[in-house]
């Protein structure tokens, strides 16, 4: 009688755990789930929802694994990273007098604003984005120009985040 009380026991410390372990690969794709809502990257956006979506109906170890993508996706989906690296750049450059990131067909952009395009320093801002660019791949692209070319774009962009701004 001792030993069938065990067996029952067990199954049943079994059953929970795989209970509890199921809730919380749920909870942490309901988490995957609301990061992805909230970013910005509407490339992504669709077919990570979709991707979840059916994650629900997987075993415990796939919806463990995609919860594991999704959350390593989420640091650069609204990264600040580069932003604080920019930040930094334009505080060195004294001809730099603000920076945006916009989005514009659906794309992140950089703008960096100086006040002399007809400035050397220009080339460097170039390739600093380039690198930026390179590194950071929700930033598709970017352009420097000057205060007067930025307020006649301005009203084109989806979305306007000041970054930077001298003073």
């Amino acid at each position: 009688m001792n030993g069938t009380y065990n067996i029952l026991q067990k199954n049943a410390e079994q059953k929970n755990m795989y209970s509890f372990q199921e809730a919380i690969s749920g909870f942490r794709l309901d988490i995957a789930k609301a990061t992805v809502e909230s970013s910005n990257e509407a490339e992504v956006k669709e077919l990570a929802l979709n991707i979840v979506s059916n994650a629900k109906k997987m075993d415990l170890q796939a919806k463990n694994i995609l919860a594991d993508v999704i959350e390593s996706w989420s640091i650069n989906l609204n990264s600040i990273a580069w932003r604080k690296e920019l930040e930094y750049f334009c505080k060195k450059n004294q001809d730099i007098q603000s920076v945006y990131a916009v989005v514009f067909l659906c794309k992140k952009q950089l703008l960096i604003i100086v006040d002399d395009m007809a400035s050397d320093n220009v080339l460097d801002y170039n390739g600093f984005a380039f690198d930026l660019r390179n590194r950071y791949k929700e930033i598709k692209d970017f352009m420097v120009i000057d205060r007067e070319s930025y307020d006649h774009l301005k009203n084109e962009f989806e979305e306007c985040d000041e970054i930077y701004r001298r003073g």
